[in-house]
């Protein structure tokens, strides 16, 4: 067959060089996407202060997902739990698919061992890019539970420790991340790290050690700020102050070791009622005091009683002790004549003497010991 130079440059070719001038636009315009990703990231994180680091994750988060179009964009800390290390899920932005897709709930823990070589991986500073479907069985398993299609994780070093990872999810798509597109998450990692650690250093100062909930000190504060807002606003605020019954015979019966994974459990069906975002701290001993910003005293008395029922419905079986385990609850909610924290405070102590007094294991609000409502 001749060659007709003619029929290529008027016929063939320009097709194909349109085609492939298209193609590059898109690339380009893709890589200048994934660099405005890493711009936006670092003027967010690297601008922010320890007070707003969770924001700033959570923005950083939101822009690196939406540039790749994730579904799923979490940061995963390390914690040691029973001797054995675990990743627990700090931190999440969800797309409007993720949300519809199997929720992993906040503070979700998992053994390293439930992902055989993740740890090594990571410890080497390598990271994971695949469709799920082309990882080992057990891992895909375990990452198909949760409906994740495709996945990038990357290792989170501050200062050459390990601390966590970051990681990506695709829920609909099979695919592996392009090199631009894994540069790009491996130059936000640096920043991500770099903030995570703050919040992290943050978190220990104002977490109670025993439990993972916040302490007083937090509370203190942070409480504070949501009674003014919720002042500001013309909103609802109250307080829940919650008071394991006879804990002192549940350690002269058990002793210290088993009181405190009493405490541990105790809280845990208290979150487990509660929304991801309510504020729970465990205000000294065994007291916990909940604040719900835009709740009246009459919801959060309701809320009190859900609590209660989650925490009796069943013993608490620690090291093979079967131990029933009740509570009494004080509620009081912001008023004309009480509108300091302090003063909530006190009228929600005040509420849980009386429920103390009334015999435990009930719910008692302001307003009942002001002649008001009545206990369930």
């Amino acid at each position: 067959m001749k060659y007709d130079s003619n029929y290529y440059m008027e016929t063939a070719w320009p097709p194909l060089v349109s085609e492939l001038l298209e193609e590059l636009a898109e690339k380009l315009k893709h890589r200048e996407q994934l660099l405005n990703a890493v711009n936006q990231s670092a003027e967010v994180l690297l601008t922010t202060d320890e007070s707003n680091s969770l924001n700033a994750l959570m923005k950083g988060m939101e822009i690196v997902g939406r540039c790749v179009d994730a579904d799923r964009v979490q940061i995963w800390r390390n914690e040691v739990i029973d001797g054995e290390l675990h990743f627990v899920m700090r931190y999440e932005w969800l797309s409007e698919v993720g949300r519809q897709k199997i929720e992993i709930p906040i503070g979700s823990k998992f053994p390293y061992s439930s992902v055989p070589g993740w740890l090594e991986m990571f410890l080497q500073g390598e990271s994971i890019n695949s469709p799920v479907s082309k990882l080992p069985t057990r891992d895909a398993s375990f990452l198909g539970a949760y409906e994740m299609v495709s996945i990038v994780c990357l290792p989170l070093f501050s200062n050459k420790e390990f601390i966590g990872f970051f990681s990506v999810d695709d829920c609909r798509n099979e695919k592996t991340y392009t090199d631009d597109e894994m540069r790009m998450f491996t130059s936000t990692c640096l920043m991500f790290a770099t903030v995570f650690n703050q919040s992290l250093q943050r978190d220990a100062a104002y977490t109670d050690a025993l439990t993972g909930v916040y302490n007083r000190r937090y509370l203190m504060g942070a409480a504070d700020q949501e009674l003014q807002n919720c002042l500001n606003k013309n909103m609802d605020f109250s307080l829940i102050m919650i008071d394991v019954d006879h804990f002192k015979s549940i350690n002269d019966s058990f002793g210290h070791v088993i009181g405190d994974e009493v405490l541990k459990i105790f809280t845990e069906r208290i979150r487990h009622v509660m929304k991801k975002d309510t504020l729970l701290s465990r205000y000294g001993g065994e007291e916990f005091v909940i604040a719900l910003s835009g709740v009246n005293c009459e919801s959060a008395v309701d809320t009190a009683w859900r609590i209660h029922k989650n925490l009796v419905s069943s013993a608490f079986w620690v090291s093979d002790f079967e131990i029933k385990v009740t509570a009494s609850f004080g509620v009081a909610s912001a008023t004309t004549g009480h509108t300091t924290l302090s003063e909530i405070i006190t009228t929600a102590d005040a509420a849980l003497y009386q429920a103390k007094e009334a015999g435990r294991n009930t719910v008692v609000s302001k307003e009942e010991i002001t002649g008001g409502k009545h206990g369930k």
